[in-house]
């Protein structure tokens, strides 16, 4: 039993000197609370075009303009959202994704209203 403790002290104090970890952690298990709001697809399309399609591109397929010039290619966020939940699509929109120091953190750029809606954006090309 003591060794337990033990064990979950030191994943919290791990946990807790990265607090952005947690913080992601919380997006990836948070409910969407705009995914029935019918405009919300179309503001994110607005924050997409402003903050992702430099790099995400026109059809959100990773071949923005300046793909060609990162280490690390772009995401096809399409392709990516049919294999994640909104939220954990929306923890890679407010803190990039892991492994890759190109995708930047929009959680101190964007409202969380507006990670939402550019995550129910993106969703909504999955349907088309």
């Amino acid at each position: 039993m003591r060794s337990v403790l033990i064990l979950i002290l030191v994943f919290l104090l791990f946990m807790s000197s990265s607090c952005s970890h947690i913080k992601k952690l919380a997006w990836a298990v948070a409910t969407n609370p705009y995914k029935k709001d019918k405009l919300s697809p179309d503001r994110g399309r607005k924050v997409y075009q402003k903050n992702c399609l430099s790099c995400h591109g026109e059809n959100a397929d990773g071949k923005g303009d300046v793909a060609k010039t990162l280490k690390v290619h772009p995401a096809h966020l399409v392709n990516d959202a049919k294999e994640h939940s909104d939220s954990v699509f929306a923890a890679h929109v407010a803190y990039g994704k892991s492994g890759s120091d190109e995708m930047p953190s929009f959680a101190e750029i964007l409202s969380e209203k507006e990670i939402w809606d550019v995550t129910n954006y993106i969703y909504s090309l999955v349907k088309k």
